[in-house]
């Protein structure tokens, strides 16, 4: 049993290459853990190079993620918010200075994030409390 588990521990753990990063981004995004949870288990189970390597892979691949997931945010804003602009626009025939102001905003919305990035927010925030029925939906 004790090989077999071996086995299993090295088909899926043992090399670092082959370290499912989506684990560990499910427990990051738990605010009871973040990336604190992550980080220590990594330096027990590998060397310090490699624990660093891989936190730093995991980090990449988490903005990743929200970077994809605030395009597809924003497209679904601007398909919104285009067809509400174009009523408003057969309605009042609006100027074009008001037209111009509206692509700005949009411009402005989608790239928000680079003068702040809620990723680094959510790391930065302190953990939440271990108590009893947590409601991580909440």
């Amino acid at each position: 049993m004790d090989i077999k588990m071996k086995a299993k521990y090295n088909k899926y753990r043992g090399d670092i290459k082959k370290i499912n990063v989506m684990i560990c981004i499910a427990a990051i995004l738990d605010p009871r853990n973040k990336f604190h949870l992550v980080k220590w288990g990594l330096e027990r189970i590998h060397n310090k190079d490699d624990a660093i390597v891989l936190c730093e892979k995991i980090k990449d691949m988490l903005y990743k993620m929200f970077d994809k997931y605030r395009l597809f945010l924003s497209e679904g804003q601007e398909n919104s918010s285009q067809t509400t602009h174009e009523i408003e626009m057969l309605d009042s025939n609006a100027s074009n200075e008001v037209s111009v102001a509206m692509v700005f905003k949009k411009y402005m919305n989608l790239h928000e994030t680079m003068n702040k990035n809620e990723v680094d927010l959510y790391l930065k925030e302190g953990l939440e409390k271990k108590i009893p029925n947590f409601d991580i939906l909440n």
